[in-house]
């Protein structure tokens, strides 16, 4: 609202109400949020496998992302001031930041891709290399080199005097000039869509559709082998389907919130904005497609929940303890009868999984236990002489 203030058009009081609400809800939100996925996947049970690894690393990313791009943009569009302009220490590191944290989360579900592909095409192969010290040394070296990538922001960017659209004069975080204003103009913004948006987005999809198409071609597989048989699957195998629904949703969710905003950028680069209605309009754009962005890193926790078993399991017992631990402070020692079990959740789901198993087995036992009466009750018979005797009181 801070530049289109003097011509009162509607899509400007559109766009200031949109950053007036929803930012307020998607920072806590996101927070909360990444924040419990760093501490639900950093228990003990659920810590060392290597999808754990990378999510963790993620919501870190995703946290970052969200204090150093939606807290300035939401502070800029309130208050017209950028955080970038109080001094060149954060014109450097605010945007070193931004592009840093971004690309290590659009890279990280990238290793997870490639990390499902071999597990579903090569599972045994993939089992004994993809271990969690491998997650953590592929998510550093991964991190290090996005931390590279946007390194000139700490040698070519300065707090610099410039004239917006309207002839105001103000303070701007800019290149400087020369090369590295050039460097800035055209090159850097390719690259931005080359390395952080095109080849990402093309792996994720290139990798989904090769899980899809491996995990159909197995089916078929198993029907022709055993068309009438009942296979059952398996604990580690439950797991990786899991694991395998929560890439495909996430996968999905990254690209339906990303997509819109690296085509808009595209199209505000070849068609820029003249008059101040069509500026305003524009901005109105930016601001929905930028908020539609700020969701992939905001909502992980809810994918989680929503797709993983595992996760929702160690939810509930995070959950249970919490409340042992809340009611033990506040209310003191526990009332008898009272206890709540931290694995009862856990326990419970077990027990729903395992019971049709257990009426059979229960079924088994009884059959089992009456033809070995039978047998014991013919061998006596037999022994006294007469096995086809009737049995006397």
């Amino acid at each position: 609202m801070f530049d289109c203030t003097p011509f009162h058009f509607r899509a400007c009081y559109i766009d200031y109400w949109l950053w007036a609400t929803v930012p307020g809800l998607f920072l806590p939100v996101g927070v909360v949020g990444n924040t419990l996925n760093i501490i639900i996947l950093s228990r003990k049970r659920i810590r060392k496998f290597s999808t754990s690894v990378y999510l963790m690393f993620l919501a870190v990313s995703d946290m970052l992302f969200m204090m150093s791009s939606c807290l300035a943009e939401t502070v800029h569009e309130m208050t017209g001031k950028r955080l970038e302009v109080t001094s060149n220490f954060m014109c450097k590191t605010n945007n070193w930041i931004v592009h840093t944290s971004a690309g290590f989360s659009v890279w990280l579900l990238v290793l997870l891709t490639i990390e499902r592909v071999l597990l579903t095409k090569w599972p045994y192969v993939a089992k004994a290399r993809l271990s969690s010290r491998n997650a953590l040394k592929a998510s550093l070296v991964t991190a290090v080199v996005c931390a590279l990538f946007p390194v000139h922001y700490f040698f070519g960017f300065e707090i610099r005097l410039a004239i917006n659209h309207i002839n105001q004069t103000r303070n701007t975080c800019q290149p400087l000039p020369g090369e590295y204003y050039l460097f800035d103009q055209y090159p850097w913004k390719v690259m931005i869509l080359v390395v952080l948006n095109i080849i990402p987005m093309c792996l994720i999809t290139a990798g989904n559709l090769a899980i899809l198409a491996t995990i159909v071609k197995q089916k078929r597989q198993l029907r022709r082998v055993a068309p009438n048989t009942a296979i059952g699957t398996s604990v580690a195998q439950k797991r990786q389907k899991s694991s395998t629904r929560m890439l495909f949703i996430l996968s999905s969710f990254f690209m339906v919130t990303t997509l819109p905003f690296t085509f808009f950028r595209v199209y505000k680069e070849l068609y820029p904005a003249i008059e101040p209605r069509e500026y305003a309009r524009q901005r109105l754009t930016e601001t929905i497609t930028v908020l539609l962005l700020y969701c992939n890193f905001t909502f992980n926790f809810f994918v989680y929940f929503v797709s993983g078993t595992l996760f929702k399991q160690e939810w509930r017992c995070f959950s249970s303890s919490a409340y042992v631990r809340l009611r033990n402070a506040f209310c003191g020692s526990e009332l008898p009868g009272t206890t709540v079990s931290v694995i009862e959740p856990l326990r419970q789901t077990r027990s729903e999984q395992i019971q049709p198993q257990n009426d059979t087995i229960r079924a088994l036992s009884t059959y089992i236990n009456y033809d070995i009466h039978n047998l014991h009750v013919f061998a006596t018979r037999r022994s006294s002489g007469s096995p086809y005797e009737t049995e006397t009181s």
